[in-house]
Order: structure tokens, then sequence, then C-alpha cells
């Protein structure tokens, strides 16, 4: 039962976020579900780490529970204490209990990477103590073909957008490892550092190519269903790239033009999504467009050319716009958006004021 009440309450709050909807279903089928939670612990470790998995889903658009960061670390433990990142442990499995083994795994270490890389918190799963081969959600057919859903013969299974966006998540961790780690990059020469953005950035475009095509026949407002997503993670993880950090601390005038870019582009998809009623108001995406406008002011701040004419020819004065109605929109559920939306908008004045002076 805990089961079903949870993918009832994950299901009606992500419909919510994106059509902005009253969320009494969400909340009531999540109380339900509180009952269940408890029980669930005595059935064993892997009913028990789906369990908090399932809160963790939740917690991505909802905050009604525990916070997101508490309970990804929580499963994080719970899946190393039963050896689910060592190979090892997937040896005397049969195939069905291996791949499931496995995809819960990955399903935590997406989420480990996603939220620690959005908070700028350390991972709970260190990667160097990761020994599952191969690194990749596997195809199976008993679990991932519906016989109640009619099957497309032009179309990709779901399962390839989810093993798409392992890879992702892969890379966010290199970038995470070898651009912000100090220990690390301390060590790397000028020519080193630049070899690191040059691979990091082919890893996105690759990445961005490769998207699998077509698209699965998903439900009309999920993201991933769109490309406009992979356009928007495309760039948003070039700003993680490009952005001053311990590897490049000050930026030359071309990784300047490139984090101007992908910071406008970011801005830009963000919208489209929103447009296309894809777009999940939700905190982690609050915090992405927030590092976008961030990423987008600070490349026009410190152009080498006067600030007028950065701001005319970047169009940020466009852009920064669509965020503010973005930010205007989240300001129905965070009150943190409306502080940043203020913000957003006295920039706007500021830079209309450079622009006509």
């Amino acid at each position: 039962m805990l089961r079903i009440w949870m993918v009832l309450a994950i299901g009606s709050t992500a419909h919510s976020s994106i059509t902005l909807a009253e969320e009494l279903y969400s909340r009531r089928y999540y109380d339900k579900a509180t009952t269940y939670f408890e029980p669930s612990m005595g059935y064993g470790d892997i009913v028990a780490l789906e369990a908090i998995m399932l809160q963790v889903s939740f917690s991505f658009f909802n905050q009604l529970g525990p916070n997101t960061w508490f309970l990804v670390g929580t499963a994080a433990r719970l899946a190393l204490g039963m050896g689910l990142h060592c190979d090892a442990a997937y040896q005397a499995l049969s195939e069905l209990d291996r791949v499931r083994k496995k995809r819960l795994f990955f399903s935590i270490y997406m989420m480990d990477r996603l939220v620690s890389i959005t908070l700028g918190r350390p991972f709970a799963i260190p990667e160097d103590d990761i020994d599952v081969t191969p690194f990749a959600i596997e195809s199976f057919e008993p679990l991932d073909n519906d016989p109640g859903v009619p099957r497309s013969f032009l179309c990709q299974l779901p399962m390839a957008v989810t093993a798409h966006i392992l890879r992702l998540r892969k890379i966010a961790n290199d970038i995470a490892t070898r651009v912000y780690c100090k220990r690390i990059v301390s060590r790397c020469s000028t020519g080193d550092r630049q070899e690191i953005l040059q691979s990091l950035h082919r890893d996105l475009v690759e990445w961005r190519q490769s998207v699998p095509f077509p698209l699965p026949n998903l439900y009309l407002r999920v993201p991933q269903g769109c490309m406009s997503w992979y356009d928007l993670n495309f760039y948003t993880h070039l700003i993680t790239l490009y952005r001053p950090s311990p590897l490049f601390p000050t930026l030359d005038v071309s990784r300047l033009n490139v984090l101007a870019e992908a910071a406008a582009m970011a801005v830009r998809h963000a919208d489209s999504m929103h447009m296309q009623k894809r777009l999940s108001f939700n905190w982690l995406n609050m915090l992405t467009l927030y590092n976008a406008v961030v990423a987008l002011v600070y490349s026009v701040t410190v152009q080498p050319q006067d600030i007028a004419t950065a701001i005319e020819r970047s169009r940020a004065i466009d852009d920064l716009e669509l965020a503010r109605g973005l930010f205007t929109i989240l300001s129905h559920k965070f009150s943190a958006a409306t502080t940043i939306g203020n913000m957003v908008e006295q920039i706007i004045d500021r830079y209309k004021s450079m622009s006509s002076s």
C-alpha cells in the first residue's frame, strides 16, 4: 500500500508543479502513505530503501516531508550498507534481481549527484567506492515492456531516457570532481586545465547529440518528453563548467563568451519549456534558473567593452525579463522566488538606464 499511495502522491505533486494546480490531493495521498512508512521498515532492506527513495522523489516537488538532502543521504548510506555499490553484490543474483537492484542503485546515484551538485554539497556516494560494471542501465525486456501499453515500433522505450540521464549525471560528477575539487585541480598545469575543460565540453556535446530519438511517447507534460529539456540541461551544465571555478578562477574572453551564451540559452529554453507546459516549478529548477541568471549578469558585467555595449550585444535585458516572468510564477510556491524576482527587476532597470545613457 505504501507504493500505491506514494506513486499517487508523486504523480499528483509532479503534475501540480507544472500546472500550478492545488496540491490538496497530493497531500492527502502523502499523509496516507506516511501511515505505512514505519511498518515498511520491517520488510527488509530493499523495501526500506524503496520507501526512502519514494520520499526523495516526492520531495523534489513538495517539501511537505523531510528535506531532500537528508533523505538522499539516508538512502545512500543504506545502499552502501547493502553493498549495492560493489559488483560482487550482484554475482549470485538472478538476471531479474540483478537488473532491479542495479537500477535501484543507479537511481540513488542520480538523485545524489543531482541534489548534491544543485546545493553545492559533497556527494553521499564517493565515486571511487563505486565498483559496478557496466556503469549503465541495462535494458531488460520483462521490466521494460509493459504488455498493457501498445509498443511503438518507431520510438525508443522510456528506459532509454533514464539511461541517458544517468550519463548526464556521470558527466556532472566529472565536472564537480575535475573542475571544483581544489585538491585535484591544484596539481594541474595550465595545459592540463584547458584539456579538462575541452574534454568535458566534448562529453556534454556528445551527450546532447546522442539523445534517444525519436523520444518515447511519454505523457504530454513529462519534461523529458521534449527536446527542450535536453537543451536546457546541456546549457545549465555548460554554465557549471565555464563559470569561475578552482579550475579557472578568472575567465578569458573566449570562456566568458561561452558562459554568456550558455546562460542566455538556459533561460530561453526554460521559458520554452514553460510555454510548452512542460517546465516543473520545483525548488531544483528555481535554483537552476537562479544560477543561470547569476551567470548571465556576471558575464555581462565583466565584459572587456563598456557595459552598455555588452548589454546591447547580449540581449541580456530580454533574457532577464524572461527569467523575471518565470520567477513570478515560482513565487506562487516559493517566497524566495519573490526576492529573486525583485532583484532581477532591479537589474533590468539598471541595465535599461545604462543602455539608454
